[in-house]
């Protein structure tokens, strides 16, 4: 697999909701809005983007791995992946 730049924000992004709804922002000093969101499922599965896309490649790499007999801790990234799901499944 070759490494590409990201062209998006890098997170860790997180739900911020507020009085007059919800908002992704990006963590550090101060926080930096990104999206502005009415639902907050919608708005959960935005935040867990970065996390989702970091498990997938995780995923797919370590499959890779244990395919050609290299290795690869499977348990540990299924885990990350299922981290990354219920964050963006949460009620």
């Amino acid at each position: 697999m070759s490494e590409q730049i990201s062209m998006y924000t890098p997170g860790p992004w997180r739900l911020d909701e507020y009085k007059g709804g919800r908002r992704i922002v990006v963590d550090g000093y101060p926080p930096i809005p990104i999206q502005i969101f009415r639902n907050r499922a919608n708005a959960l599965l935005c935040a867990a983007a970065p996390e989702l896309l970091e498990a997938l490649k995780a995923l797919l790499k370590a499959e890779w791995m244990v395919e050609h007999n290299w290795g690869g801790n499977r348990p540990a990234v299924i885990a990350k992946a299922e981290e990354a799901i219920w964050k963006a499944e949460r009620p």
